[in-house]
């Protein structure tokens, strides 16, 4: 059985179709109107800059929810070229915003600076950005942001405004520290890909850089065929990951695939091992208004202090999809409601 088959639609983002120049002008506008609204309704309070060293395990997505800022930010204000390439003794300027209401305590990780400048208004780019269909190709940037005015460049030349984002959430139990990557990357296997994709995030948790596109070849190897119309299956996912060097553990059971409990899936993820799972699309949060009847791989990571699943979702354009959460009541009907009939499904990841 073939798992995240082909569709046009798999995707959390929505499409735009009007012309670059149309939505250039009208979106312009909006930057300047918002713009001026951030100046006039802006509190008037000092940010404040401080000095981060890297330790390791430290995500630029786990750094930013600590201090409550914006993972895109904080990657524009140092000039990150690939925020999943931190280094261990980097040192980061995190500049936390007068008005964030309550600003990180110290850690023995940062070294404290109070050094204060001017509050400042600026549009937020961190939200995910609507991409045209078909413009991406295998050598576009899907967008990137300007630091000086919060602008986000489309590939075809347009901008777009991004939306405003909620606040983040409370600073939740540990996870394991994965990587983010976007089966989107305008290759040919894109929207069949969020097997090898949550396997390469997954790998990447212990370790092990291999991309999605060398495990999509490794496991069209196993399955015996290179269609992009096609998904992948646990077998090819288990393959792959063995050729690299990882093994797995819970995929089969005594009579065929193994169903497993919630239970099972926290004392994995407790022993820091991602899993996988294979689970039905529509039923992700963020996902049911797609008309992709299908089923999905993600990546499980870890549970928060509420008790839900934290989890990296392939089917987003940016790093909107890391550390995505739902609750155990929506884990059980996404995995237990899978289209080809698997109930419960997953395979931990071991090195």
């Amino acid at each position: 059985m073939f798992f995240c088959s082909r569709q046009d639609d798999l995707q959390s983002l929505p499409r735009t179709m009007l012309p670059p120049s149309i939505l250039k002008r009208s979106l312009l506008a909006a930057v300047t109107a918002l713009s001026l609204f951030g100046a006039i309704a802006s509190p008037a309070f000092a940010d404040t800059t401080i000095t981060y060293q890297i330790q390791n395990g430290d995500t630029l997505l786990g750094i930013a929810a600590k201090y409550n800022i914006s993972a895109a930010s904080l990657a524009a204000e140092n000039g990150l070229p690939d925020a999943n390439q931190l280094v261990v003794g980097q040192k980061l300027t995190i500049v936390i915003p007068g008005n964030n209401g309550n600003s990180s305590s110290n850690s023995s990780s940062s070294t404290q600076s109070s050094t204060s400048t001017s509050s400042q208004s600026s549009v937020n780019p961190s939200t995910p950005v609507p991409i045209p269909e078909g413009s991406l190709t295998p050598d576009d940037t899907v967008i990137s942001s300007s630091p000086d005015n919060g602008v986000v460049t489309l590939p075809f030349g347009g901008i777009a405004l991004p939306a405003p984002t909620d606040p983040l959430p409370a600073p939740r139990a540990p996870v394991i520290a994965a990587p983010y990557h976007s089966q989107f990357d305008g290759s040919a296997y894109a929207q069949s890909n969020c097997g090898p994709t949550s396997l390469s995030m997954a790998l990447g948790a212990l370790q092990v850089t291999v991309d999605q596109l060398t495990l999509r070849r490794e496991a069209n190897t196993q399955m015996g065929s290179s269609s992009p119309d096609i998904g992948t299956t646990w077998e090819s996912l288990a393959y792959a990951a063995k050729v690299n060097g990882v093994s797995n553990e819970g995929l089969y059971g005594s009579t065929g695939y193994r169903s497993w409990s919630f239970d099972d899936l926290k004392n994995e993820l407790s022993q820091g091992h991602p899993v996988l799972l294979l689970v039905r699309y529509q039923d992700l949060p963020g996902h049911s208004q797609s008309a992709y009847p299908g089923d999905h791989y993600v990546v499980a990571l870890g549970i928060d202090q509420n008790g839900n699943l934290v989890f990296n979702d392939p089917a987003y354009y940016n790093s909107a999809g890391a550390g995505q959460v739902m609750t155990p009541a929506q884990l059980n009907l996404a995995w237990s409601n899978t289209s080809v009939g698997l109930v419960r499904t997953a395979m931990a990841l071991y090195r």
